[in-house]
C-alpha cells in the first residue's frame, strides 16, 4: 500500500492485528528522515493548500509532524498513522503511534487469565478496563496545546493491550493537539481501539 493512500482500516503486517479508523488516515513511514519528510510534506501540501500565504503554516506543520515521527521511531514505534480528517473541516486532528514492549520478568503472565494482574503490576496506578478481547490499560488526559501563537484544547490517550499469546504488550498512543471537543475525541479513540482484532 502506498504511504500516500488514505486508509480507513489497516492490518499491521508484523504486529498481528488489524484496526478500523474513524474518518480517513494516512500511513507515515518511519524508515528514514528523508522518507518521512517527503511523505509528510506531500500530505501537508494536500491538506493545507499551496497558497503563498500558507507557507508558514505548512512549514510549522511539517516540522511538528516530522519531530513527532522521529521521536516515535527513536522510541521503538513500529507504525504511525496521521488522520487526514476525523471531523469535517479539521485537518490533522490526531496521530496514532503503535509500539511493542515486553513484560518485565516479574510480571510475565502465566496465562491469559492473569493478564489483568500482570497489567496492574506492570503499570501501577493506571485504570484497567475491558477490551472485547480481554483487559487493557486506558489513560486519557485532556489539556491545552499550542499551535504557533494559538492555544487550543488537546487530548492524549494511551492504550496497552496484551498480545493474545502473552508475549508482550501493544501500546497505542493517540494524540489530538487540536481537540475542540475532548469528550467526542475520547469516544472516537475508544471506538477505534475497540475495533482492534487480533489475526489469531
Amino acid at each position: 500500500m502506498s504511504t500516500d493512500t488514505p486508509v480507513r482500516s489497516v492490518t499491521a503486517p508484523d504486529a498481528g492485528y488489524s484496526i478500523v479508523f474513524p474518518g480517513t488516515w494516512s500511513v507515515i513511514p518511519l524508515e528514514t528522515d528523508e522518507i518521512m519528510k517527503t511523505v509528510i510534506g506531500r500530505i501537508v501540501k494536500k491538506q493545507v493548500g499551496v497558497a503563498d500565504r500558507l507557507a508558514r503554516t505548512r512549514r510549522m506543520m511539517i516540522e511538528e509532524l516530522l519531530t513527532t515521527a522521529q521521536r516515535a521511531r527513536d522510541a521503538g514505534a513500529h507504525s504511525m498513522h496521521l488522520s487526514l480528517e476525523i471531523l469535517p473541516g479539521v485537518p490533522f486532528p490526531a496521530a496514532l503511534i503503535a509500539s511493542d514492549s515486553p513484560w518485565p520478568k516479574e510480571s510475565i503472565p502465566a496465562a491469559p487469565a492473569a493478564f489483568a494482574e500482570s497489567l496492574a503490576a506492570t503499570f501501577p496506578g493506571v485504570s484497567i478496563v475491558e477490551h472485547r478481547f480481554g483487559p487493557m490499560c486506558r489513560t486519557v488526559e485532556a489539556g491545552l496545546g499550542r499551535f504557533g501563537d494559538a492555544e487550543t484544547p488537546s487530548l492524549s490517550a494511551e492504550y496497552r493491550l496484551p498480545y493474545p499469546d502473552g508475549g508482550g504488550v501493544l501500546t497505542l498512543t493517540i494524540s489530538a493537539p487540536m481537540a475542540r471537543d475532548p469528550e467526542l475525541y475520547a469516544t472516537l479513540f475508544d471506538a477505534m481501539v475497540d475495533s482492534l482484532t487480533w489475526k489469531a
